[in-house]
């Protein structure tokens, strides 16, 4: 079996699409999902299956929930990947934001990007991650 995350958007956010993590657990866990733990109220999910296919998570969560949120998923390995992949040495983890793409873009207008960074952020895109860093937050 392989290690998968699954990342929740919009969930728990302003008293909207409430999901509570303990009920959400046992609905991956009743649907065969194995070793599902969760972190926080935040929607990451960490469960073991022998296939990634599409899972279909949200719709289990929109069938007990009543919404749909997005759900993007990547392996232990595509994690430690992208963490090795880190362009910005920095111990302090708080600084140092990662943004999962659904695949690589095509096309980028870095001159945007440019125009709303910081003086003290840094981006850096690697393959289908955005690195960002903001130390001032």
């Amino acid at each position: 079996m392989k290690t998968w995350i699954a990342l929740l958007r919009g969930i728990n956010v302003g008293g909207k699409h409430i999901l509570p993590m303990k009920e959400l657990v046992k609905l991956l866990e009743s649907n065969g999902y194995k070793e599902v733990k969760t972190y926080i109220q935040s929607g990451n999910v960490v469960f073991k299956s022998d296939v990634k296919a599409d899972f279909g998570i949200d719709d289990l969560i929109e069938k007990k929930f009543g919404f749909k949120p997005h759900v993007f998923i990547l392996s232990k390995e595509d994690l430690e990947k992208s963490a090795a992949n880190n362009p910005y040495n920095n111990p302090i983890g708080k600084t140092i934001h990662f943004f999962f793409l659904n695949r690589i873009p095509e096309n980028v207008d870095y001159q945007l990007l440019d125009s709303l960074q910081a003086d003290t952020e840094q981006y850096k895109l690697v393959d289908d991650v955005f690195y960002l860093y903001a130390p001032n937050g």
